[in-house]
């Protein structure tokens, strides 16, 4: 059985590929998107991520995670926590959030002073 919110997951990965594809910021560079990246912690922890990509540009390697959140109401603050608490033993990762609904106040200013971007990633309706 598919973990719930997958769809989700594969919708938002399949976007950031395109994204990137786009952009052509990086040409030349081999980026993969990957889903459900198991990255190791310095405490020897494995951790998941719903949607990973790394590259590296003057010797400088830039690594980023997104978590999905597929609910039907808007992310809280302990969301916004559970992924500062999950990633702090892993330096160097740029952190990214992304949601259909939207983001409570209190997940808002969390993530604004802990550096985490916040997305919200629908399918366009009528009203865009």
């Amino acid at each position: 059985m598919a973990k719930p919110g997958r769809a989700y997951e594969d919708f938002v990965a399949g976007l950031h590929r395109a994204l990137l594809e786009a952009e052509r910021i990086l040409d030349g560079r081999n980026i993969e998107v990957e889903s459900n990246k198991i990255i190791i912690d310095n405490d020897g922890l494995k951790r998941e991520f719903d949607i990973y990509w790394e590259y590296e540009i003057t010797g400088i390697r830039y690594r980023t995670v997104i978590e999905c959140k597929d609910y039907n109401s808007s992310v809280s603050v302990a969301d916004i926590d559970a992924l500062l608490g999950k990633t702090q033993s892993i330096p160097g990762l740029r952190l990214v959030f992304a949601t259909k609904k939207g983001y409570q106040s209190g997940a808002k200013i969390k993530a604004f002073r802990n550096n985490v971007d916040l997305l919200i990633v629908r399918e366009q309706n009528e009203s865009d």
